[in-house]
């Protein structure tokens, strides 16, 4: 069985594998056949020219503001929510929970054409406002936060009231303490989904200088082919792969630095089960 979890994990490495060598050789050795699976003469010519030709620095610093801005909004949004939806009991809570559980029958896709007139209406296409307003409210994440605070004692707020704290101060010293992980899990969640979005910005956004990284990548490559033709293909690809590594890198780093958050809320959605 290990042996076959083995060879599954090399196919699944595969792909990846292929896009780095690709990416550290000369074009012509990308498309040699047999292929170099080993690369000899490794150069980053690729990287170098993406870097000198694009705006791939302000592009990366217009995803981290943008994705940290709404995990901000979104970060308040679900603990405010989460807190009312553990602590209160109110007319019209289990109708607005499984509302928000019904929004995920239907795909994202089926709601783009009303997000686009709705954000034409209100005069925001062309604006990091459209990309905000959608990364900020994910109801997924509603979803897992609802059922993370459930799980928490309401005696303790009872007990917090009692003894005459406020609910900023519950809220705050005694309920977020216990949500780490899945506040971290979340968060991260949405970064790296937020920071490989592409199709929403592509829709919404014209100006170059208000690009996301992958939406500036993707523009470089398309402009290129364009200005250049099918002539250069195989160094067209060398830049494909060198591109797919840069949008691939910050989800990297990112996981490695916070894979500790990750394990926290597995090991913690295990032992509360």
């Amino acid at each position: 069985m290990k042996y076959l979890i083995f060879v599954l994990i090399l196919i699944l490495l595969f792909p990846l594998y292929w896009m780095i060598i690709g990416s550290i050789q000369p074009s012509a050795g990308v498309m040699k056949l047999p292929p170099n699976w080993i690369p000899r003469n490794i150069t980053f010519i690729n990287f170098a020219y993406i870097i000198k030709e694009t705006m791939i620095l302000r592009w990366t610093i217009n995803a981290i503001m943008l994705n940290t801005i709404s995990l901000c909004i979104q970060l308040f949004c679900l603990v405010t929510a989460g807190y009312a939806f553990a602590a209160y009991k109110f007319v019209g809570k289990q109708v607005i929970y499984w509302t928000f559980v019904a929004s995920l029958i239907i795909p994202w896709q089926g709601l783009l054409v009303s997000r686009y007139i709705l954000m034409r209406h209100l005069y925001l296409l062309n604006t990091w406002f459209a990309i905000i307003a959608l990364n900020a409210f994910a109801p997924i994440s509603f979803v897992f936060i609802r059922n993370y605070f459930e799980k928490i004692p309401t005696s303790m707020i009872d007990s917090a009231r009692i003894d005459g704290a406020r609910e900023i101060r519950i809220l705050f010293q005694i309920i977020l303490p216990q949500c780490k992980p899945i506040l971290g899990y979340l968060a991260l969640r949405s970064y790296l989904i937020a920071f490989q979005d592409f199709f929403w910005p592509m829709l919404v956004l014209n100006d170059k200088r208000l690009f996301t990284l992958p939406l500036g990548i993707v523009h470089f490559l398309k402009t290129f082919t364009s200005t250049h033709g099918l002539l250069v293909l195989q160094q067209l690809l060398g830049y494909e792969l060198a591109g797919g590594v840069l949008l691939l890198l910050p989800a990297i780093i990112i996981f490695v630095i916070f894979r500790k958050t990750f394990r926290q809320q597995f090991l913690a959605g295990g032992i509360k089960a």
